[in-house]
C-alpha cells in the first residue's frame, strides 16, 4: 500500500513543479548563451542582464515553491477534508508519514540539485557582471572535498541528507501538534514551530556549551570540521526520531479534523 501512496503522492505533487522545472532549464540555457555572446556589445550585455534577473527569480520561486508544496501537501492532505479520506484508506499511520516524507525528500532533493546544477552551468559565463564568477565551476568544489578527504566529504553530504529530512519533519510536527492545541490550525501549527524550534535551539546551545568545556583548538580546521559533522549527525538522527514520533503519536491518539 505504500507504493500506492507514493505514486498518488508523486502525480499530485509532480505538476506544481515539473512545469517550474522546464521553465528554469529554459532560463538556464538562454541566460548561459545570452552571457556567452554578450561581451562586445551593451545591447546584448543588457539583454543577459535582464535574462539572468529573471533566471535568478525561477531558481527563487522553485525553491519557495518546493518548500511550500511540502508542508501544503501534508497539511491539506492528512489535515483538512482530505485527511478524512486518507484515514478511512486501509493504510497504517506510519505508511501515511513515509509517504509524504519520502516525496518531500525526493522533491527537495531534485530541486537542490537541479538548482545547483543550473549554477554550476551559468554562474562562470556571468564574468561580465561579476568578475569572481569564473572561480564557481564544479572542479573548485571538487578540490575542496579532495581537500577534505572522501571520508569526511561523505560525511558532509549525509549530515547535509539528514538535516534535510530534520527540517522537513520539525514542519509536519509543528503542524501534526498545532492542529491539537488551537481551533485555528495554521496559527497552532505557527506556535508550536516557534516552540519546537527554540527547543531545538536550547538543546544545540547546551551541546556546544558541554563541547567548550573541552580544550578545544579552534585554529584547528579538521578538528573542527570532524565536530561539526558530528554534532550535525547526532541533531538530526535523534531530533527526527524524536520528530517523528510525535508526528505518529499526534496523527494516531489526537488527530483533529474538525
Amino acid at each position: 500500500m505504500l507504493t500506492k501512496l507514493i505514486k498518488y503522492e508523486l502525480s499530485a505533487t509532480a505538476r506544481y513543479l515539473m512545469p517550474l522545472y522546464i521553465v528554469l532549464a529554459f532560463l538556464t540555457f538562454f541566460t548561459k548563451f545570452t552571457l556567452t555572446i554578450s561581451s562586445n556589445s551593451k545591447i546584448l550585455l543588457a539583454l543577459s542582464s535582464i535574462f539572468y534577473f529573471l533566471y535568478i527569480i525561477s531558481i527563487i520561486i522553485v525553491a519557495v515553491t518546493t518548500f511550500l508544496l511540502i508542508i501544503m501537501r501534508f497539511y491539506k492532505n492528512l489535515f483538512t477534508g482530505e485527511g478524512y479520506l486518507m484515514f478511512t484508506l486501509p493504510v497504517k499511520v506510519h505508511e501515511l508519514i513515509n509517504s509524504k516524507l519520502i516525496i518531500s525528500i525526493l522533491w527537495a532533493v531534485l530541486s537542490i540539485l537541479l538548482c545547483f546544477s543550473s549554477l554550476l552551468f551559468v554562474i562562470p559565463s556571468t564574468t561580465a557582471l561579476s568578475p569572481n564568477a569564473s572561480s564557481f565551476t564544479l572542479s573548485t568544489f571538487y578540490d575542496m572535498a579532495v581537500n577534505y578527504g572522501m571520508g569526511k566529504s561523505v560525511l558532509l553530504l549525509l549530515m547535509a541528507f539528514m538535516m534535510l529530512v530534520y527540517n522537513i519533519l520539525i514542519f509536519f510536527a509543528s503542524i501534526a501538534v498545532g492542529q491539537s492545541i488551537s481551533s485555528n490550525k495554521v496559527f497552532g501549527s505557527l506556535i508550536a514551530y516557534i516552540g519546537i524550534y527554540t527547543i531545538c535551539q536550547m538543546f544545540s546551545g547546551m551541546l556546544i556549551v558541554v563541547l567548550m568545556i573541552f580544550n578545544i583548538d579552534v585554529n584547528d580546521e579538521s578538528l573542527i570540521i570532524t565536530l561539526v559533522i558530528t554534532l550535525g549527525l547526532l541533531i538530526s538522527t535523534i531530533g527526527s526520531t524524536v520528530f517523528y514520533t510525535v508526528i505518529h503519536h499526534f496523527l494516531k491518539k489526537r488527530l483533529n479534523l474538525e
